[in-house]
């Protein structure tokens, strides 16, 4: 924390650097910010808080008189202060892990991440959630070039081409239109799309290899 700034008056900065930085064209009128209690009318405080920004965090924020209204124009070197519920914590710890498992060249990186958000997150989860968060059965035979095709298609809502084998059956090439991918009785599936929502299930250990279907196919 920056010498001669008090807890209340951070979080009383980040509030104003949330609301310019979310605000359309980063731009909050005068009397918006001065009536709504943030600065109880008190522009001098105002005045103090902008002018401590610039100074700490080169952040600028100027003043607009065609529309009475104050720009974010360079947030600087400004880092905002947020924390995570614990269940927040968990969604980002299950999810670092599951790009690391089926996207293993950035299994490094989601490392790196995690190292960086644990410091924002309670202590009495923070520290644990990294090591006690797993996948269950992780799909096996599923390699990272597979998922990332997945959910490439998913996400464009584009067939793809499978090459599907399990147990004790033949080789099956087939075209499917993805619509998630799911975990259901302890395995992994990718469902197809269906607009009844009953689509058809193929299991992510069984799929061999995948490509997008090319338009003409």
């Amino acid at each position: 924390m920056p010498k001669g700034q008090t807890l209340s008056r951070m979080q009383r900065i980040d509030e104003l650097m949330r609301r310019l930085k979310t605000a359309d064209n980063h731009r909050v009128k005068y009397s918006t910010l001065l009536d709504d209690g943030l600065y109880g009318h008190c522009k001098r405080v105002f005045d103090y808080d902008r002018e401590a920004l610039f100074e700490t965090y080169e952040a600028v924020i100027d003043w607009d008189p065609k529309t009475c209204s104050y720009v974010l124009k360079d947030e600087g070197s400004y880092f905002f202060a947020f924390r995570f519920e614990e269940t927040e914590a968990e969604v980002l710890a299950l999810g670092l892990k599951m790009i690391a498992h089926f996207l293993p060249h950035t299994a490094s990186s989601a490392r790196k991440a995690w190292d960086k958000l644990k410091a924002y997150i309670p202590l009495e989860s923070g520290n644990s959630l990294a090591q006690s968060m797993e996948i269950p059965d992780k799909p096996d035979g599923t390699n990272g070039r597979v998922f990332a095709t997945l959910a490439e298609a998913i996400t464009n809502k584009q067939n793809v081409n499978l090459v599907y084998k399990v147990s004790g059956q033949p080789v099956r090439r087939l075209t499917v239109s993805p619509g998630s991918i799911c975990f259901i009785g302890g395995k992994w599936y990718l469902k197809t799309a269906d607009p009844s929502g009953s689509g058809q299930l193929y299991a992510m250990s069984g799929i061999k290899g995948a490509a997008l279907e090319q338009e003409g196919e």
